[in-house]
């Protein structure tokens, strides 16, 4: 092939990535809620890829399942004023599909979840989504997870208002998160969350559990006024979580061991600073093994009671 052909071949191709890019651009719509469709659901369910559910403002009871699809839903004038309230009876939102980090959530206050398994508020299993700029409040699990369940995943969860979640009222054990679990493996990016006032009733983790989690990076969170049972008010981390913690704010936390953090993994931390102790239970609970490869290291993540 001599230059001229080649350079007709790559321009043909050039335009023709071009025109498929604009034909997925303009096959792209908005879906509104109310004004389309009464409901979140039945907008989802009437979306395509690439498309945008923007919902107005009010309450909508009703849980809501991405079922796969790679779609924006998001509230028209943010999450103090756009509700869903899940009733007590299911999780509210649920990414079981494969989703990616194109399904997103946004700007939605998200309550009244319930679920004997994880995830009262929003379940991630097997999907990585991004949910961001919500409020997750006021949702209970038997198992763990009880604001967030974040399994198997690499989702994003970032910029999220994770308040006074719990677990069910006369269940024990799980494994616990009363604001956001992370188990399974996976590469979970929670960045930028505030955990605020959230227990685990009967096991560990009070603001986060961190269980078997893969690599997940906790950074510029702040996570505080959360309660745990035994061990790890703020943050729980145990069986083979290979976490990086960076410029977390952690306090004010309680537990009966590690009431900041606890963890029993693999490994050393590094470079973490606090600036003060809990008389009846340590602020900071390690309880490492130096044999094995280093597991969760810290970059300057403070921690205060």
């Amino acid at each position: 092939m001599n230059k001229k052909t080649c350079g007709m071949t790559c321009g043909r191709s050039g335009m023709l990535i071009a025109l498929l890019c604009c034909a997925a651009l303009c096959s792209a719509k908005t879906i509104q809620v109310p004004a389309d469709y009464p409901t979140i659901q039945a907008a989802i369910n009437a979306a395509n890829n690439g498309d945008v559910v923007l919902v107005a403002p009010g309450t909508y009871f009703e849980n809501i399942n991405f079922d796969g699809k790679a779609i924006t839903v998001k509230s028209s004038s943010g999450a103090n004023v756009t509700i869903i309230d899940g009733g007590n009876v299911a999780s509210v939102v649920t990414f079981d599909s494969g989703e990616g980090l194109k399904s997103i959530l946004r700007g939605f206050t998200i309550q009244h979840g319930s679920t004997l398994n994880d995830g009262g508020g929003v379940y991630i299993s097997g999907a990585s989504p991004t949910v961001a700029a919500n409020i997750v409040s006021e949702n209970t699990a038997a198992s763990g997870g009880a604001g967030i369940a974040v399994e198997f995943s690499s989702a994003l969860i970032k910029g999220n208002k994770v308040t006074n979640n719990s677990q069910i009222a006369g269940y024990s054990g799980g494994v616990g998160g009363g604001g956001i679990e992370i188990s399974g493996v996976g590469a979970a990016q929670i960045i930028g969350n505030t955990v605020y006032k959230n227990t685990w009733s009967s096991a560990a983790g009070g603001g986060m559990s961190v269980f078997a989690a893969g690599t997940p990076t906790l950074e510029d969170n702040s996570i505080g006024g959360n309660v745990a049972y035994d061990q790890g008010g703020g943050i729980w981390i145990v069986n083979y979580s290979n976490a990086l913690l960076v410029q977390n704010l952690i306090y004010n936390n309680s537990a009966a061991e590690g009431a900041g953090i606890y963890f029993l993994v693999p490994g050393v931390m590094r470079d973490l600073c606090w600036s003060t102790t809990q008389s009846w239970a340590p602020v900071l609970h390690l309880r490492a093994r130096p044999s094995m490869p280093a597991a969760l290291m810290t970059k300057f993540s403070f921690i205060t009671i």
